[in-house]
């Protein structure tokens, strides 16, 4: 029977090919939507899942949140530097415990050459934890030796240009330098891996030291010992015996945070998550900036919404095309029920025949993306890898194919087994469901359509919005240079600034924080010590000399910092103590007016007090106020900026340098380094439009999606509409000619038509808007610089979705208006 069933399938795609391929072809654009977001969610939810206990490691997130202070930190993969030792103490059912600090460039010195290397730090039972494939040497007690390390295949080749160093010493030199043997080289972690090069790596490393080489290479501030804090990964190894299970392990975490963690206005939280959810985490962290509110959306999850919704849009479709071609196929039902066929065989034959263009259209998916996968920039491309040899894949596969089916197919197949034989055999055709249900179909498509075209103009605008407001105001072209690699010191500001002030097309130079990024150092400031004051919660930005000459800050009142004068902050906390005359700042106009300024130049003199946890805070005099510039690309929910004179903490520099003379400047800046720093790698640098981007990348790949997701509903919503048109335009040909009888000419026809096609269009647009302006605003929300809400986008999705419908139904409508009268009266 299945035989029989596959047989009348194929033999109708042939009959109906054009039918059969519009078909195919939506189906395989939602399939590929909807295959591609699997398979980037599946890329990032399944990092380091390949670990032997991959199902029993567990990560610690981190969350903190202080009302009072202003501060939130949603969670993220880093913890407290604390955690581990009182995990151990608190959770001693644990298999292991171990921290990791990764992440810094640092200068490895090998036969007296520096290169640079990432260099991690980890607790003993790291390794217990984590089985890294082994190259060379043993992993067993590799780190029982303080002076002993492990390193990266890939390291080892750099260095030594071969993997098989074991026994080789290297010199590793942070705040202090050491001699460290290697004991074992490991396989270069996997991209899908959190200590690899990839994606989404959160804790990257070319060489292990462990923890007591970190004691003695770094050794611990005060400021990190804190639980506010977040500087290392905590790992945590469940028992093989199952007696400690995650949620146990929350419960005690939560008890231990309680007990442990002071209280100084921060509320810390603590969750363990599978060792596969750090990627995602960490994405998830950047995306919403880091620190600010908690988004409350999973990026990844709406993600699968989204792509789901256009695959709805897919299936929407083919009810559409089924229902109208069912009309067609009236008289065959008939035939065969007249026959004995039950409605069962011919819901079966129906699904049968669905079943076939999903498989097809699954294959077509699959080849789509495989063939657009190089197109994608890297590193995105990277999660699109097709895992051909995880059976999860084949599954997943098989269920869309086998969702599809049943939602696509089973409503025409419904419609075809209710019709009756004496009907379909007089007539020849079919009701194709409900007219109210069909206008449902096609209005959700396009208001699916309509939602996403809003979302692509909005993306558009914001983007050049931000990138205007932030690097459309600079007339010349910046450089950041990197800070020397920790463990080297650099010349001074001074001296570096006045080499580089020597060659051509050098314009200014000063130092400060990295433009665009997330800074970390939000605090709240009053005009009185105490907490009872107006607390404004502002951008505490550390600054070198002639910052805001060479930045283009215009000043409003007062003055700046000034090399004559002491507003230096001091270095230490003797020289802090020792310091006669007030700590000095400059606000921004923004800051200013939310400290009751409302004229900046009544501010000049006038102390402000650093509040938030801080029980005897020291003035700051204010000295001058600039104007309000966008520091950012997320916003953090500050109202302005204090900026402070610290040449010690703004260790960046920048290089202000001539448009016309990008290239001469940048050989003198190697020259000016290599003379300063011999025998070290030059210092990385980057433009300024590349610190936009890389501050603007996750929202790049959100406006990526949105664009083409909606550019393929468009699409779809398209073929739907001209599958209604062609069974509409067919039923009412006999009243088309009735009407053209009457006197009505083939204008009034096709303006009836297109009217009658275009209303559930308009209606899904007015449906879907509301929905649309809430979901612009929430994202809007996340910008220091944000695009205004207009009717222009609104507008946009309508005249774009009605001209769509235009062009679907334009060709078939225009030809039955001008169908002659007497052809028309012949149809039955």
């Amino acid at each position: 029977m299945m035989a029989h069933y596959l047989a009348v399938a194929l033999r109708a795609f042939a009959k109906h090919r054009a039918h059969t391929a519009v078909s195919v072809g939506v189906l395989a654009l939602g399939l590929s939507c909807f295959l591609a977001a699997y398979l980037v969610v599946s890329h990032l939810r399944s990092y380091d899942r390949h670990f032997a206990n991959g199902d029993r490691i567990q990560v610690i997130f981190q969350a903190m949140e202080g009302p009072l202070l202003g501060f939130s930190w949603p969670f993220t993969p880093r913890s407290s530097y604390l955690l581990a030792d009182l995990l151990r103490l608190e959770v001693p059912e644990l298999d292991a415990v171990a921290r990791l600090r990764s992440g810094n460039q640092t200068f490895v010195m090998v036969d007296g050459e520096a290169r640079r290397q990432i260099v991690g730090y980890v607790d003993r039972p790291f390794l217990e934890i984590i089985d890294f494939p082994v190259v060379a040497g043993e992993l067993q007690g590799a780190l029982d030796s303080p002076a002993s390390a492990i390193m990266t295949a890939r390291a080892a080749e750099s260095l030594f240009g071969r993997t098989d160093v074991v026994g080789r010493v290297i010199t590793v030199a942070e705040r202090e330098s050491a001699d460290v043997v290697i004991s074992a080289v490991i396989a270069d972690p996997p991209r899908n891996s959190q200590f690899g090069m990839g994606f989404m790596n959160s804790a990257p490393f070319d060489i292990l030291l462990s923890w007591d080489m970190n004691d003695a290479l770094a050794p611990v501030l005060p400021y990190q010992t804190t639980w506010f804090n977040t500087t290392v990964m905590t790992y945590a190894l469940l028992p093989a015996d199952g007696s400690l299970t995650d949620a146990e392990l929350d419960r005690r975490l939560e008890a231990l945070a309680s007990r442990h963690v002071p209280d100084a206005g921060i509320d810390v939280q603590l969750d363990a998550r599978p060792v596969s959810a750090a990627a995602a985490g960490m994405f998830q962290s950047r995306f919403q900036g880091y620190e600010g509110a908690e988004w409350g959306i999973d990026v990844l999850t709406a993600l699968l919404i989204f792509a789901g919704a256009i695959l709805a849009v897919a299936c929407v479709n083919f009810v559409n095309l089924a229902s109208a071609a069912a009309a067609g196929r009236a008289r065959n039902v008939g035939v065969r029920k007249s026959l004995g066929a039950t409605a069962g065989q011919l819901i079966r034959q129906d699904l049968m025949q669905t079943g076939v263009m999903a498989a097809a259209a699954t294959l077509a998916a699959v080849v789509m993306v495989v063939a657009l996968a190089p197109l994608v920039p890297m590193p995105y491309r990277l999660a699109l890898d097709m895992p051909w040899s995880e059976p999860r894949f084949w599954l997943f596969l098989l269920s869309a194919g086998s969702a599809v089916t049943l939602a696509a197919g089973l409503y025409p197949a419904l419609v075809l087994a209710r019709a009756r034989p004496v009907t379909a055999l007089r007539l020849g055709t079919t009701r194709a469901g409900s007219k109210w249900l069909r206008t449902l179909l096609v209005g959700s498509q396009f208001a699916v359509a309509s939602f996403l075209i809003v979302a692509i103009v909005l993306l558009a605008s914001q983007r050049d919005v931000v990138r205007d407001r932030l690097l459309g105001r600079f007339e010349s072209q910046y450089v950041i240079l990197n800070p020397p690699p920790i463990g080297m010191d650099g010349p001074t500001p001074d001296v570096l600034a006045a080499e580089l002030l020597k060659g051509p097309g050098i314009e200014g130079v000063t130092s400060g924080p990295m433009p665009f990024w997330f800074q970390g150092s939000r605090q709240q400031y009053s005009r009185t010590p105490s907490l009872d004051g107006v607390r404004v919660l502002v951008e505490t930005l550390r600054v070198g000399h002639d910052y805001f000459s060479v930045m283009d800050v215009p000043l409003v009142a007062g003055r700046v910092f000034s090399r004559e004068r002491d507003d230096e902050d001091p270095r230490t906390a003797e020289e802090y103590r020792a310091r006669a005359t007030p700590l000095t700042a400059v606000l921004d106009r923004e800051a200013a007016r939310a400290l009751g300024w409302s004229n900046p130049a009544d501010a000049i003199g006038e102390a402000v007090y650093a509040v938030a946890n801080n029980p005897q805070p020291m003035p700051r005099e204010v000295i001058g106020v600039v104007e309000s510039l966008p520091l950012a690309v997320s916003d953090r929910g500050s109202r302005g900026a204090i900026y402070v004179m610290s040449t010690a903490a703004s260790a960046r520099t920048i290089v202000r340098i001539s448009k016309d003379d990008v290239a001469r400047a940048l050989a003198h800046i190697d020259e000016v380094f290599a003379a300063l720093e011999p025998g070290r790698p030059p210092r990385g640098r980057t433009f300024l439009d590349q610190s936009f981007e890389s501050a603007y990348w996750a929202y790049s790949m959100v406006s990526f999606v949105f664009i083409a997701l909606g550019t393929i509903a468009v699409v779809i919503a398209g073929a739907g509409l001209f599958g209604l048109a062609s069974y509409m335009t067919a039923r009412r040909t006999r009243e088309i000619g009735l009407r053209k009888s009457q006197g009505a000419s083939s204008g009034q026809i096709l303006r009836l038509l297109i009217g009658q096609f275009s209303r559930p269009v308009v209606v899904a647009n007015l449906a879907v808007w509301p929905l649309a302006l809430i979901a612009a605003d929430l994202y809007l929300d996340a910008f220091t610089l944000r695009v205004p809400l207009t009717p222009v986008p609104f507008a946009v999705a309508l005249v774009a979705t009605v001209g769509i419908a235009w062009v679907a139904v334009g060709g078939r409508v225009l030809r039955a208006a001008r169908i002659r009268p007497v052809e028309a009266l012949r149809e039955e």
